[in-house]
């Protein structure tokens, strides 16, 4: 995990609540909620880059910290949803759902 420039495929969904959003990653096993899904992923991603400080602070614990698998859950439901998007003549309950994918440097820290 040593090398420097590569890049680091960050996951996720954004789902809705009764009166929010919620932001999934499925990677680094974070999230974030906003009122919207554009502010559940700005929220997200502070999340993220907080994470990702603390992981440049402690480069002993790299190995360990990225990547951080969320639950079977959150796993699951990010597949499922890609899998409807997949097969969308099918069901439409997953449209509320939005998938997400960003890049990580980590020898950066930072979002590409």
């Amino acid at each position: 995990m040593g090398k420097k420039g590569f890049l680091l495929k960050i996951r996720g969904y954004i789902r809705p609540e009764s009166d929010h959003f919620v932001a999934v990653c499925i990677d680094l096993d974070l999230a974030g909620q906003g009122k919207t899904p554009n502010e559940a992923m700005q929220s997200l991603l502070g999340a993220i880059n907080v994470y990702l400080d603390y992981v440049a602070d402690h480069p002993d614990e790299l190995g360990e910290r990225i990547p951080r698998k969320a639950s079977l859950e959150f796993r699951f439901t990010y597949y499922l949803i890609a899998f409807a998007h997949f097969i969308s003549g099918f069901t439409k309950w997953w449209t509320d759902f939005t998938l997400f994918e960003r890049k990580v440097i980590p020898g950066q820290l930072r979002l590409a």
